[in-house]
């Protein structure tokens, strides 16, 4: 399954922790700093982000395609596929929804592809 992205799926907080209750998901915030792009990695559990403040992009390595993404937004990037953050001008705020109670450093963990994964299609 590819990157998925929601335009503009939430316009409250109470929105989005009404989604992530209805996924049976853990809620916890994520700020990321103003940054370049990150390598093209998976993670080894689906991730379930709502966009409150900033703007960006997400490259769905499987079609070479940038996802822009903005404030009131929700993407779902599945386990194991292969992706990356693009640059980030200013500071972005997340609420991430956690399939399991575990750490955030953990769980958004980096795993780099092996010379075995295709980068895209």
């Amino acid at each position: 399954m590819a990157v998925q992205i929601f335009k503009q799926f939430f316009s409250t907080r109470e929105q989005v922790l009404d989604d992530i209750k209805r996924s049976g998901f853990w809620p916890t915030t994520l700020i990321t700093p103003i940054g370049g792009q990150l390598p093209i990695h998976f993670h080894d559990s689906d991730v379930h982000a709502y966009v409150m403040a900033g703007s960006s992009w997400i490259l769905d390595a499987a079609t070479g395609e940038r996802l822009v993404t903005c404030a009131g937004d929700k993407f779902i990037i599945p386990h194991g596929e292969l992706h990356a953050e693009g640059e980030t001008t200013t500071e972005m705020t997340y609420i991430i929804g956690l399939p399991e109670a575990r750490p955030m450093k953990q769980f958004l963990r980096m795993q780099l592809p092996t010379p075995a994964q295709p980068l895209g299609g």
